[in-house]
């Protein structure tokens, strides 16, 4: 199998559906306490592991 990139595309390599994007937000909300409820979820902030990083470091500062 072939290793994944930072900049991959998770869906769309296949690598994960929206069930899965789901999973990724509700692990980012009780690992991080980020509070998706007001703001919402671009799903472009979840396309690749650098953009949910970029996305983590938003709400850290």
């Amino acid at each position: 199998m072939d290793r994944i990139t930072d900049n991959d595309g998770l869906i769309k390599s296949g690598l994960i559906d929206s069930l899965a994007m789901l999973e990724i937000i509700a692990f980012l909300e009780s690992r991080f306490g980020i509070d998706f409820s007001e703001t919402g979820v671009d799903p472009v902030d979840l396309e690749s592991i650098q953009k949910i990083l970029d996305l983590i470091d938003r709400y850290k500062q």
